[in-house]
């Protein structure tokens, strides 16, 4: 794990991961046989996960080193923390998803202060590939300076922006084991091998479908509705107005009509960027990131509201009509 400052008097930004799980895809012809199971109507969903499961398909629980399960993103500033290790089957990976039990952020290197990370959770939706014999090492660089917020009455808020490096290439083994019987020439061309091997891709999270609606639009309207289609398998983006300066701020979790067709994946505030920096209430944007699963329709619902005591509820409305074909 590595970091940039944040752009304020922020002096610490503790985290305490009690999780850290990648998911596995399940083969493809067991997916077939899976839903060939559910139209014939013999198998419940209880089942089918458990055959996923059974199939080498699912979560799995990475080792977290002893260290880590409580770290300060500002003291990893320059560097890379290992975080933790696990022997996994080789496969293909679809997401990466780290359980926060608790954020705190410290301001002028005061006490820290309790801060709320939405839903618990944060997950990263970018397919690797794990090669049998070798080591994939995955890099997690938060952005602080975009991660942290300040919202009305003294709440904090912690929405992790993340940007994932991928390294393949070294081969796997007991480093004692690995040089014996070989002469020096061997391990230099060993050597210039995995060099020429080693993979590095920083990417952020990409859409295939986008959906967004601005300011302006929210200015005319309190209720917006929008309708598209999507193939299974897509990545949906939708960017919604928002400026938490007011109080104000988006359901952090949307709600979902059926969520075995559609799946909130992420959801990030986006500060307003500028040269020179726009001025203090200028709107930002938050971002939802959803994983069209299934064949069907399903609707997407969120509201803008003061969640502060007394506060408006639901002032302005969002709904997406989603058609996985």
């Amino acid at each position: 794990m590595t970091d940039a400052p944040p752009d304020k008097n922020v002096t610490a930004v503790l985290l305490t991961i009690s999780s850290l799980e990648v998911h596995l895809a399940a083969a493809e012809m067991e997916q077939e046989q899976e839903q060939e199971q559910s139209e014939s109507g013999n198998q419940t969903q209880e089942q089918e996960q458990e055959q996923e499961e059974g199939n080498g398909g699912g979560w799995i629980t990475i080792d977290i080193s002893d260290n880590m399960s409580t770290f300060d993103l500002l003291k990893v500033k320059g560097i890379e923390e290992f975080f933790g290790s696990s022997e996994v089957a080789a496969g293909k990976y679809t997401q990466i998803r780290l359980i926060v039990d608790k954020a705190e952020v410290a301001v002028d290197n005061g006490e820290p202060q309790e801060a709320t990370v939405p839903s618990g959770e944060l997950k990263i939706v970018r397919p690797f590939t794990v090669e049998s014999g070798e080591t994939t090492t995955l890099l997690i660089d938060f952005d602080a300076e975009r991660s942290v917020i300040f919202a009305g009455s003294g709440k904090i808020q912690v929405k992790p922006v993340v940007k994932l490096s991928i390294e393949q290439g070294e081969k796997s083994g007991k480093p004692q084991d690995k040089d014996k019987g070989k002469d020096k020439d061997e391990e230099e061309i060993e050597e210039e091998d995995e060099e020429e091997e080693l993979k590095e891709e920083e990417v952020e999270i990409e859409a295939s479908v986008e959906v967004e609606v601005s300011c302006d639009e929210f200015a005319s309207a309190n209720h917006t509705s929008r309708e598209l289609e999507v193939v299974a398998g897509d990545l949906l983006m939708v960017t919604l107005c928002s400026n938490p300066t007011t109080g104000f701020e988006w359901s952090e979790t949307a709600n979902i009509s059926d969520i075995s067709i559609l799946e909130q994946v992420s959801h990030e505030f986006i500060s307003p960027q500028g040269d020179p920096p726009p001025p203090p209430g200028t709107p930002g944007q938050e971002v939802w990131f959803f994983q069209a699963l299934e064949e069907g329709t399903s609707t997407v619902y969120m509201e803008y509201s003061r969640p502060g005591q007394g506060g408006e509820e639901a002032v302005w409305t969002f709904d997406l009509t989603v058609t996985v074909e």
